[in-house]
């Protein structure tokens, strides 16, 4: 995937007085699984003093592509609500593929070529609050509401696993997180331990009832001026009746992505297709080298560029580990995006990603 991005700013620095700060991004990529991709992204923050990073952040996304990609949403995001120690966000979206591949469940797929079309209205809701020394108990819903439709003689057909008709999937959750980075965007060091707990039923919504567990680590040692070392290794399990297009699934509820799935694509084992591997047994392992290339002012605002080269490694139910390498590019816009375009070579082939944050 090719992405272009071009920036329009009307930003403010903060200062005494509360005020807002905004920041928005057309964008252009190409896919050869989406086709041409077209879109804006913006996002407004009230900046007051004493509050980090911001009082209130909006942030809104119109996205489509010519091979019938949508993602839109709108979110919003307060860390300190009503001045509490409780920080909420939530998030309402739209999310459609006609491009989506099943490949079975297990460590050996088999893709039949055949897409078949997925369509959700989306929502998220999460609640934080900070406990003592660094800890913090983490609170989340998920709903979706899926429309599948698969091809006639279609693997997905032939198949029929649980949630191939569709249906609504509704996912509550709780964990307990320790956090020492020192930037949660663009983390230079500390550690971050994540641990969740997630359950669907038919009482509150889901055509199925199943439970899920999670829990990760992410360290970030600095080794030089600019240069970084992150790691990351993360492991999920879930139990029962869990929708086929929602197995690939991390139960992570700190992450800014709305889904977080593999094992493959961009947020897990790059190189490989998204969620080729999946199973209700997930590990998977990442390996940063993050180090600076240039720093420069655009229109008043501070961009940098910087490299990274990564080795990513997934299993599914203790199976074969799969293995991908590359390296890419960090564009970031101050403290509005990052930008991240990255190449993964994994099982004989290469491929391209472009979105916006760290992976981790």
């Amino acid at each position: 995937m090719i992405h272009l991005a071009l920036l329009v700013v009307l930003a403010a620095e903060p200062e005494a007085a509360p005020r807002w700060s905004f920041a928005a991004m057309p964008t252009f990529n190409f896919s050869s699984d989406t086709g041409f991709g077209f879109g804006a992204r913006g996002k407004a923050e009230r900046l007051a003093h004493g509050t980090e990073p911001y009082w209130l952040s909006l942030e809104a996304q119109l996205y489509g592509s010519t091979g019938g990609t949508q993602m839109h949403f709108l979110s919003a995001d307060m860390p300190a609500i009503a001045g509490s120690k409780w920080r909420v966000d939530a998030l309402l979206g739209f999310r459609r593929n006609v491009a989506a591949r099943y490949y079975g469940d297990g460590a050996n797929p088999e893709d039949d070529d055949t897409a078949y079309t997925e369509t959700a209205p989306v929502a998220r809701l999460r609640a934080r609050r900070s406990l003592p020394n660094h800890f913090s108990l983490q609170l989340g819903y998920r709903a979706f509401l899926e429309h599948i439709d698969a091809p006639d003689g279609s693997r997905l057909q032939r198949d029929q696993p649980f949630g191939s008709r569709g249906g609504a999937y509704s996912e509550l959750a709780a964990g307990l997180a320790y956090d020492t980075r020192d930037d949660e965007w663009v983390p230079t060091r500390g550690v971050l331990i994540e641990t969740s707990v997630r359950a669907t039923s038919h009482v509150i919504g889901s055509a199925g009832s199943a439970i899920g567990f999670f829990g990760s680590a992410a360290g970030y040692q600095p080794i030089a001026k600019g240069w970084l070392l992150a790691a990351r290794v993360a492991v999920d399990a879930t139990f029962g009746d869990v929708p086929f297009n929602r197995q690939g699934d991390f139960g992570t509820l700190i992450s800014p992505f709305l889904v977080v799935a593999g094992v493959g694509g961009g947020q897990t084992v790059r190189g490989l297709l998204q969620s080729e591997y999946t199973g209700a047994r997930k590990l998977v392992t990442n390996l940063e080298l993050r180090f600076p290339l240039w720093a420069f002012t655009f229109f008043g605002q501070q961009l940098a560029l910087s490299g990274v080269a990564f080795a990513d490694a997934g299993q599914v139910d203790l199976g074969k580990v799969h293995l991908g390498v590359g390296g890419g590019l960090r564009i970031r816009w101050g403290r509005f995006f990052i930008i991240r375009l990255d190449a993964g070579y994994a099982e004989d082939r290469v491929r391209f990603y472009a979105d916006f944050g760290h992976v981790f």
